[in-house]
């Protein structure tokens, strides 16, 4: 069961007030601290809802994108292949939020490229 992003904002938004009211209120500098731990915890939060919102609408977009279907072999040696998958799922594990920040870059970046080839294609 997957949690719609909005009800993850929303929660963001409610726990990011509690801690500015908190900040405002609170003369005990411990306290204080942990109101604004709360505040960033919560536009954490908000981050990775926007993060969900990004890569779902990515995934059922009409976007052209490079597809290895139609290609046959396209990386021609297996030990090649089978070093990159290596060190990619090795990243996954130890650095999972940086590897997976990388690949979308990257995903992203490939966009623009892949537009170009299907335009220059359908010519």
């Amino acid at each position: 069961m997957m949690i719609d992003p909005s009800w993850i904002v929303g929660l963001g938004a409610i726990l990011f007030g509690i801690g500015l009211l908190g900040t405002f209120y609170h003369k005990n500098a411990i306290v204080v601290l942990m109101c604004i731990e709360l505040m960033l915890n919560s536009a954490n939060l908000n981050f990775v809802a926007g993060y969900i919102i990004l890569i779902s609408g990515l995934l059922v977009s009409r976007i052209p994108t490079f597809s290895i279907k139609r290609k046959g072999v396209f990386i021609q040696s297996k030990l090649v292949f089978l070093v990159l998958f290596s060190i990619i799922a090795l990243s996954m594990i130890n650095f999972i939020w940086i590897t997976i920040n990388v690949l979308a870059l990257i995903y992203l970046l490939s966009i623009p490229l892949s537009i170009i080839a299907w335009q220059s294609g359908s010519e």
